[in-house]
This record gives structure tokens, sequence and C-alpha cells, in this order.
């Protein structure tokens, strides 16, 4: 999930002359990263999704075949 936040004046105007009242500058819209866990997870639902029916050899295939393969590494007995 993206969370947003605003900008602070001072992380906008630093060295800057923005040629506002009393320095200030309008507050953006900063975007937050999202976190790598989910993303992680949604792009293995993603993938899990697209293979669910077999696989075609596609991309999206071939990336699942090797997602797959190293997340099973922990359940060889080696």
């Amino acid at each position: 999930m993206m969370r947003t936040t605003n900008g602070t004046p001072n992380q906008l105007t630093a060295g800057v002359d923005t040629g506002l009242p009393n320095g200030l500058a309008l507050r953006p819209l900063l975007i937050e990263a999202a976190d790598t866990h989910d993303v992680m997870r949604e792009q293995l639902e993603y993938l899990i999704e697209h293979a669910v029916s077999g696989t075609c050899g596609c991309r999206q295939c071939q990336r699942y075949s090797g997602v797959r393969e190293l997340l099973m590494e922990i359940f060889s007995d080696s």
C-alpha cells in the first residue's frame, strides 16, 4: 500500500527564492515507498494466479518457475 505525505516548505525552499511571501512554497504531495514485503507478496500472488492453469512458457511463467524453484529449496534434502 502506498502512503502519501506532504512536504514541508523547508524541504522545498532550501536555498531557493520562491517569490512567495515569507518564502513559503506550496506543499507538493510526496509518495512514500511501498513496503518491500507487500510488493513481494503482490508479485507472488500475480505470478501464482498467472500460472494456476499451467505454465505456457511466457516471461511471467518463467519468472514463476524461477521463484518457485528458489522458494522450494528450503524443502530439499541436502
